[in-house]
């Protein structure tokens, strides 16, 4: 009887085992695809130059500001993942890179995917997959196209988005 028991035992182990590592692997394998998806599309970060930021100067000067608000959509994206709206936040998230797969901490996993989530709602298009950014990680600017770029600012009242557009 003691023998029976203990094949019992050992047999539902071995049985949760492997299950856990079907499921794990399937569960992996999901990860992998949407990881090598979303790392495609992550933006680099880059200094901005004086070329960048004469193109800054002159948007705010010359071109046409169709959006401009506090506490905008790309604000709301960084609230909803319990981050601070600042520049240096949102960096962080446009040039989040999916970490590898972890087997061993699920919370890891879910927290990973969420951020990915989140990047790929409010991911602007850009031309250069760039983003440049200040020295102080106060001021971040994405180049749509060639005539539209989207500046982002740190003010006292919050983040700052903007969109300029070139008149052509």
């Amino acid at each position: 009887m003691k023998k029976i028991i203990t094949s019992l035992i050992l047999l539902s182990i071995v049985l949760f085992v492997g299950v856990w590592i079907v499921l794990n692997i399937i569960a992996k394998q999901k990860y992998d695809d949407m990881r090598s998806e979303l790392n495609i599309v992550s933006f680099s970060k880059v200094q901005i130059n004086s070329g960048i930021q004469k193109l800054i100067i002159e948007a705010r000067t010359k071109w046409t500001e169709k959006y401009s608000k506090i506490d905008g959509p790309h604000s709301n994206m960084l609230k909803g993942t319990k981050l601070k709206p600042t520049v240096s936040n949102l960096i962080n998230i446009f040039t989040y890179k999916l970490p590898d797969y972890s087997f061993f901490s699920m919370d890891f996993n879910r927290k990973s995917i969420e951020i990915c989530k989140i990047q790929s709602i409010v991911f602007p298009v850009s031309i250069d997959n760039l983003i440049y950014v200040s020295d102080k990680k106060k001021i971040a600017i994405i180049r749509v196209q060639k005539n539209v770029i989207l500046l982002f600012s740190d003010e006292e009242s919050g983040l700052q988005e903007a969109m300029y557009i070139k008149k052509k």
